[in-house]
């Protein structure tokens, strides 16, 4: 994965099921550090951020256990063009797992332009209620 983001000097957003864990923490019951884990590297090396989860601490359970398996990581670069990014975990309906989504919500705003009609200027009282 290093290789493949070192080619091009672009915004990078990787998401998906790790099928681990970062943390101790991001497990119900289960606090030791596994191979895993410390091989979980890629978020430091490629200096990606691990977005906060909105909606949920975890992203899989049985009942029982409780882990964070599913998240996106973006680069500072990525984050930098969509300032008001943020990951969701969505409502579990079937599956043992808790679906994530990527909520990029700024590519959709944004300024609207304001548009003068000229037609404005024959409509009766148009310049009155300007001034008023």
């Amino acid at each position: 994965m290093a290789g493949i983001c070192s080619w091009w000097d672009l915004p990078w957003c990787i998401g998906g099921d790790f099928n681990t864990t970062r943390f101790p923490c991001e497990r119900v019951g289960d606090s030791l550090i596994t191979r895993a884990m410390s091989e979980f590297d890629l978020i430091s090396e490629l200096q990606l951020v691990d977005l906060p989860m909105v909606g949920g601490d975890f992203t899989w359970s049985n009942g029982i256990a409780w882990s964070r398996l599913h998240r996106f990581l973006v680069s500072a670069s990525w984050e930098a063009l969509f300032p008001e990014l943020s990951q969701k975990r969505m409502q579990r309906i079937v599956s043992d797992y808790f679906p994530i989504m990527l909520d990029c919500w700024s590519i959709f705003r944004g300024k609207s332009n304001f548009e003068f009609e000229n037609m404005w200027l024959e409509d009766e009282g148009f310049i009155e209620n300007l001034k008023g």
